[in-house]
């Protein structure tokens, strides 16, 4: 009897271990199914946008470029805009300076004059 038994608790252990595996071999199957299923998805998404993937990348590129450039002109136009600053300084000096001996000059003149 009691080996009859234990044959019996030793199937359904075999039977239920069966079952368990036969479960995960399902899982993995499916697991492959989704996966070859994604990469399929993603061949014809990248089939679909990659010309506009490729213009928006492009796109995106020259539009830095373009930004790059800029910031490098406004920086030399900001060093161009100082350098202008100091010259107009250094001349309003200079006029004032001439205005002033225009105006000695005229006082000169009024002198010899009178």
């Amino acid at each position: 009897m009691i080996s009859k038994l234990r044959f019996a608790t030793v199937l359904r252990g075999v039977s239920f271990k069966k079952e368990t595996f036969d479960h995960f071999k399902g899982l993995l199957t499916n697991l492959e199914h989704w996966r070859v299923e994604a990469l399929q998805r993603e061949y014809e998404v990248q089939k679909l946008c990659g010309a506009r993937l490729t213009s928006l990348e492009d796109s995106l590129a020259q539009h830095q470029n373009l930004m790059i450039d800029y910031n490098e002109k406004k920086i030399s136009l900001l060093s161009y805009q100082d350098s202008f600053k100091k010259k107009d300084t250094t001349y309003l000096t200079k006029i004032k300076d001439v205005e002033e001996e225009m105006a000695k000059l005229q006082a000169y003149l009024n002198r010899l004059k009178s």
